[in-house]
């Protein structure tokens, strides 16, 4: 059990080319956070600097280090070694210093093997988008297409093992407008994604966009039977697309307005969307029309 004094371990993981690194970088600039710092085998990047960013070490070495028992965790990933340090992790976390990990999924099941005594948090980081993460990856390593193909097929082999970690978060460092190109929903089915997946705040005026079509999307209120709901608007075409917040099986509309589809309509009113047909998740497209003679 650890005392109110130790330092807590804070994991960051993602898939190759998400932003792990730079996030333990601004975070360990932080009062009383440290950066574990890895070693590994492969060979230093432009601008790196051993013994800041990494332990740049050769395989004989690495070994000698895995055989004196010195790593807290270790792994192979895309045939170089990577391993913690454990020695530097309990001093720290002893002197109150919370410690971050950037470190991959392997890493992170292996330090949660060890049940250590100290309070462990973990985090997943999602890139925006496939094309995103090919473009950074392409970015980074310019003169070898070969690495990058290897870092995006292992993508799709990393990404499943969001679902194993305390929080996740999709993108935390990307500002850049969203858009309706393809991104990693398309990865699973719905059925997963209505698990939990996609976690991430939205407010109103929320808007995505490709550059030619627009859908802006909002929050509805916490309402009695859910904690709140996400509507669809589409100003072009002035299409509503919600969930729960109206049922008009087979066209047919309730005879009384309920207090969901009252929710609604002051929704709708609040943010002044001209809408002409709701399209409901549960039932058939419904003229705003007809609806309206239900609330009034």
């Amino acid at each position: 059990m650890s005392s109110k004094e130790d330092g807590v371990i804070i994991i960051l993981s993602s898939p190759s080319g998400a932003g792990k690194t730079t996030l333990a970088k601004l975070l360990s600039k932080k009062k009383n956070f440290s950066i574990s710092i890895s070693h590994t085998t492969r060979k230093p990047r432009i601008n790196e600097i051993k013994g800041k960013d990494y332990y740049f070490v050769d395989q004989d070495y690495f070994k000698l280090l895995i055989t004196n028992n010195e790593f807290l965790e270790y792994a192979k990933v895309f045939n170089h070694y990577y391993g913690t340090s454990k020695s530097f992790v309990i001093e720290n976390l002893k002197k109150g210093n919370n410690v971050i990990f950037d470190i991959d999924w392997q890493g992170t099941e292996k330090i949660k093997e060890k049940q250590l005594k100290y309070q462990l948090i973990t985090f997943f980081i999602l890139p925006p988008s496939k094309k995103v993460l090919f473009q950074r990856l392409s970015n980074r390593d310019m003169k070898d297409k070969l690495i990058v193909e290897e870092r995006m097929k292992q993508f799709n082999k990393d990404i499943l093992h969001w679902k194993n970690y305390d929080f996740y978060t999709k993108d935390v460092l990307n500002y850049s407008q969203r858009t309706l190109d393809p991104d990693m929903l398309s990865l699973w089915p719905p059925t997963e994604l209505a698990e939990g997946y996609q976690y991430e705040v939205v407010r109103e005026n929320y808007v995505l966009t490709d550059g030619e079509r627009i859908m802006q999307m909002s929050y509805v209120h916490p309402l009695s039977h859910v904690e709140g709901m996400l509507v669809a608007y589409l100003p072009e075409q002035k299409i509503l697309i919600e969930a729960d917040l109206l049922d008009a099986p087979n066209s047919i509309l309730p005879s009384e307005a309920t207090a969901a589809n009252r929710t609604l309509y002051n929704h709708v009113q609040r943010l002044g969307l001209d809408v002409k047909t709701i399209v409901p998740i549960h039932g058939q497209p419904t003229p705003w029309e007809d609806f309206i003679q239900i609330i009034n």
